[in-house]
C-alpha cells in the first residue's frame, strides 16, 4: 500500500485531496519514463530507445494507469528500475548497482506478486553470464534474498499469494471472448492498431546478440502468465500492464527498421525512398492520435456509477 501511504503523508500537509493521489501517481510515471529510456539504451542504439521510450509514454493503458489512483505506476516504475539496474550489474558488476536492482525487485515484487513472471528473462541473462556458475555466486543469492524475502514476508503476513491470484483458466482460454477480449487489448489499448504491425515486425526481426533475447523471454513468460491467469486477465485490464515494459521495445525495432534507407530502397517502397523521414513522422503522429483515442473508452464512465461515487463521497 505504498501508494495510499505516500498520499496520506501529504494529506497532512494538503489536506484530503483525491488528485493528490494522482500527483503521486504521475511522479511515478515520469520516473518510469526516464528509467525505461536508460534501460532500453543498454541494449539499443539511441534511435531505437527513444521511439521505444515515446512509445512507452503513449501507450493508451499507460497514459491511463499512469495519472490513476493505483498502485499499477508504482509497479511500473519499479519493474522498470529492477530491469535497468538488473542489466546495468551484469554490465559493471558493482555492488551499490546489484543492491539497487534488489531494492527495486523487492518493491516491485511487493507492488503486485505477478511480476514474478518478469524475473524469467532476468534468469536467463543470470544463465547466459555465470553458466552452471549461477548457484554458487554469493551476489546472486544476495540479489534473490533482498527481492524475494520482504515479498514473501508481506504476503505470508497477509494471507495473500500467487496461488489465490490464479484462478481456473481453462474454462477461458477455450472461449472465443477471451482471444477477442485479449486482441482488443493488444490492438487498441497496448499497441493501437497501426502499432501492431510494428510489433509483429520488430519481434520477427533477427538479434543482433544473445542478451537482446531477453525481450523475447520477457513476453513469452508475459504470455504465458496470460493464460495461466485468464480468467483474471479477462476480466481485469490491469493485469495486462506489464506488457507495456517490452511491447514498445519491438514496435520501436520494427519502426527504425522501416526508416532504414537500405530497406527502403530494396523493396517496393522504394519510390518513398526520398521522403521516408516524412513517411515516418506521419506514423508516430498517427500513433499518438490513436493513443487519444483508444484511451477514450476508460472515461466513458456510467453515469449511475458516477452518482453513486459522488453520493459515497
Amino acid at each position: 500500500p505504498l501508494i495510499s501511504y505516500l498520499t496520506s503523508l501529504l494529506y497532512k500537509f494538503f489536506g484530503v485531496r483525491v488528485f493528490l493521489g494522482r500527483v503521486v501517481a504521475i511522479i511515478f510515471s515520469l520516473g518510469s519514463i526516464l528509467l525505461y529510456y536508460h534501460f532500453v539504451r543498454l541494449f539499443f542504439k539511441e534511435k531505437v530507445a527513444l521511439l521505444a521510450t515515446f512509445f512507452f509514454s503513449f501507450t493508451p493503458f499507460n497514459v491511463y494507469f499512469s495519472r490513476a489512483f493505483m498502485p499499477e505506476s508504482l509497479m511500473i516504475f519499479f519493474s522498470v528500475g529492477m530491469y535497468y539496474y538488473f542489466c546495468l550489474w551484469l554490465k559493471k558488476e558493482k555492488l551499490h548497482i546489484l543492491l539497487l536492482a534488489s531494492i527495486f525487485g523487492a518493491l516491485s515484487l511487493l507492488s503486485k506478486p505477478f511480476t514474478i513472471f518478469l524475473w524469467i528473462p532476468m534468469i536467463y541473462l543470470l544463465i547466459l553470464k555465470y553458466g552452471k556458475k549461477i548457484f554458487f555466486t554469493p551476489r546472486i543469492w544476495v540479489l534473490l534474498a533482498i527481492s524475494f524475502l520482504p515479498a514473501f514476508f508481506w504476503y505470508a503476513h497477509s494471507e495473500l499469494t500467487l496461488y489465490k491470484h490464479m484462478e481456473p483458466f481453462l474454462g477461458i482460454i477455450i472461449s472465443h471472448k477471451f482471444y477477442v477480449r485479449m486482441f482488443i487489448t493488444f490492438s487498441f489499448f497496448l499497441t493501437t492498431p497501426i502499432g501492431l504491425p510494428l510489433l509483429f515486425l520488430g519481434f520477427l526481426l533477427k538479434n543482433n546478440s544473445k542478451e537482446e533475447r531477453f525481450f523475447h523471454i520477457c513476453i513469452f513468460s508475459l504470455i504465458t502468465f496470460l493464460f495461466l491467469n485468464a480468467a483474471r486477465h479477462f476480466v481485469h485490464y490491469n493485469y495486462q500492464l506489464p506488457f507495456v515494459i517490452v511491447i514498445p521495445v519491438f514496435m520501436s525495432r520494427g519502426l527504425e527498421y522501416l526508416s532504414n534507407k537500405n530497406f527502403m530502397q530494396e523493396n517496393i517502397f522504394s519510390r518513398f525512398a526520398r521522403n521516408y523521414n516524412r513517411m515516418i513522422n506521419i506514423i508516430i503522429l498517427t500513433l499518438f492520435l490513436m493513443c487519444l483515442i483508444s484511451i477514450r473508452p476508460f472515461y466513458n464512465w456510467n453515469k449511475n456509477t458516477y452518482l453513486s461515487c459522488k453520493y459515497l463521497d
